[in-house]
């Protein structure tokens, strides 16, 4: 049996897929409903929650570790036809609960006990998204974040790209350690083994302290993800499509308003591989306007010239 912990007040529809996709997994869902607004509350999720989950079983959240109940009968008439187990019932039975929790997904509190395909789950449909973003960066960066996902999707879709939803994942959280302090950053980055990168110009750190950040606490695993996002800056030699994909999604989102941008937005998506070229040519250039050429960064000089054929 799976628990899952109801946090917010009116229930999300985050939280409905959630139950959706838990409830494909398991014969029995246990749901926890947090109170928050008395009665009302929690009628008010047990008649959403009904159409999902028929005869589903309510446990008690606030007292799951105490040998009671959470409510008597007579004061909840209406929820007479669910079992409301205890903690005492639950251990006579042996029956072991997998605890699954939102504050656990957005605050990663034992995120590695879920279970790892709900997990990927939830990543993957990037539930919970502004919650769990908008702990780690302010809401610019996040609208900006929010706006590349949609972009990487949008390019992904257009170039028949084979899955537009890992594009919009990796687009999304590209920029997820972009606030973390300079401790943090270099952290993660010595979490996955590159220390050479700190050699290289700060600007493009917070990529690969993400790559760190999303393998170690969000337990992500797919390489290409994991790659798109470190790489997105600067981009390096034979590049995924995916690593492009998430480059050029950067550089012309919505809220990008530089100089040229609408050209490259068109450019990218009439002719993506010519798009990026423009992209990456734009960068190097404005690199070498604005720290000089010898302060540009190896990544960016490696990048550049295996794509454009020529020494710098």
């Amino acid at each position: 049996m799976v628990y899952f912990a109801s946090r917010f007040d009116p229930i999300t529809q985050d939280e409905i897929k959630v139950i959706e996709f838990l409830k494909k997994q398991y014969q029995e869902l246990g749901l926890l409903l947090i109170e928050k607004n008395g009665r009302e509350g929690y009628e008010n999720r047990v008649k959403i929650i009904e159409k999902i989950c028929p005869g589903f079983i309510i446990l008690n959240s606030d007292k799951i570790n105490k040998d009671e109940t959470i409510f008597t009968l007579d004061e909840f008439e209406d929820l007479s036809q669910y079992q409301i187990l205890t903690k005492e019932f639950l251990n006579k039975n042996n029956i072991k609960l997998d605890n699954i929790s939102s504050d656990d997904i957005i605050y990663l509190n034992n995120y590695n006990l879920v279970h790892k395909d709900i997990r990927d789950f939830i990543n993957y449909n990037l539930l919970y998204i502004r919650e769990r973003l908008f702990v780690l960066m302010d809401l610019k960066r996040l609208e900006h974040s929010l706006n590349v996902g949609q972009a990487a999707y949008d390019l992904a879709t257009d170039i028949n790209y084979n899955d537009p939803k890992k594009a919009r994942f990796a687009g999304t959280l590209h920029d997820i350690a972009k606030r973390f302090s300079v401790e943090k950053t270099e952290r993660y980055i010595k979490s996955i083994k590159m220390d050479k990168i700190l050699k290289e110009p700060w600007q493009i750190h917070h990529g690969f302290a993400g790559g760190g950040y999303l393998k170690n606490n969000w337990l992500v695993n797919d390489k290409e993800i994991f790659d798109s996002i470190i790489y997105h800056t600067v981009g390096r030699e034979n590049m995924t499509v995916l690593d492009k994909i998430v480059f050029c999604a950067d550089k012309i989102s919505s809220d990008r308003d530089y100089d040229g941008v609408e050209k490259y937005r068109a450019q990218c998506f009439s002719n993506f591989e010519e798009g990026f070229k423009s992209l990456l040519k734009n960068q190097y250039q404005q690199a070498c306007i604005k720290n000089g050429k010898d302060s540009i960064g190896k990544l960016l000089i490696k990048t550049y010239n295996f794509y454009f054929d020529k020494e710098l």
